[in-house]
């Protein structure tokens, strides 16, 4: 049996059709048709499918696809037989493994975004902002830099309560980013000065769009060529 390899990204686990190819002793080639020949509906696939093509060390384009848990379920269903028995038991243990992990990292990004929230606050009350609506501007500054939306509009994209705190429902990615952006915002007022819920609400929307643009970036050179057909 090969090497069992789930991985993280976005803050949640995949793992891809090479790593499969290699745990199940079938040619890359031949997985990649595996899954475009799956009978599952386009949103199943969109959900749990994504292609992307990397340069070799030669300078060769190869194509490969990462796949969630439920995905590599579906795919691994095809695959019988004792030892994709034994395979496919030893990928749900380290699902199962890299998502605890995943939930117990989650829980420390949010506590350490609790500290920098908090410390934001202090900065924000020393610099004029006193108001609870003022404080709330200065939030969905940060959110408008990040998202293009309020909170409000947040809850409204992902259905959530009206009375949510969004910040329950991101993912680890998305927690991290406003851990930077607040982290800065209270930098930026502070070393430039800032006075006034205008002025720290414009400072927050900057150093969001600064995060939010490299994010982008870094997806981007992940160059990503869309779900498979």
């Amino acid at each position: 049996m090969g090497e069992v390899v789930v991985f993280t990204r976005d803050g949640k686990a995949f793992t891809d059709s090479r790593e499969v190819a290699r745990a199940f002793g079938k040619q890359h080639f031949n997985v990649l048709r595996d899954i475009r020949e799956l009978q599952c509906s386009a949103k199943f696939r969109k959900l749990n499918f994504e292609a992307f093509k990397i340069k070799d060390l030669t300078g060769e384009s190869t194509a490969y696809t990462s796949m969630t848990r439920d995905g590599f379920m579906f795919l691994a269903m095809g695959y019988d037989g004792e030892r994709a028995a034994v395979i496919k038991e030893a990928y749900i243990a380290e699902f199962n493994r890299m998502e605890a992990a995943l939930t117990t990292r989650r829980k420390s990004i949010r506590e350490e975004g609790k500290k920098v929230r908090n410390s934001l606050t202090a900065t924000l009350r020393g610099h004029g902002v006193a108001k609870p609506d003022e404080y709330q501007r200065v939030t969905n500054s940060t959110y408008r830099g990040l998202w293009g939306k309020t909170a409000a509009g947040l809850r409204k994209e992902h259905q959530l309560p009206e009375r949510a705190n969004v910040r329950e429902h991101m993912s680890e990615v998305g927690l991290g980013m406003v851990l930077l952006s607040e982290a800065l915002t209270s930098e930026r007022i502070t070393v430039t000065d800032r006075h006034g819920v205008d002025q720290c609400a414009d400072a927050a929307i900057k150093c969001a769009e600064v995060i939010r643009g490299a994010v982008i970036e870094e997806r981007r050179s992940r160059k990503v060529i869309g779900s498979p057909s």
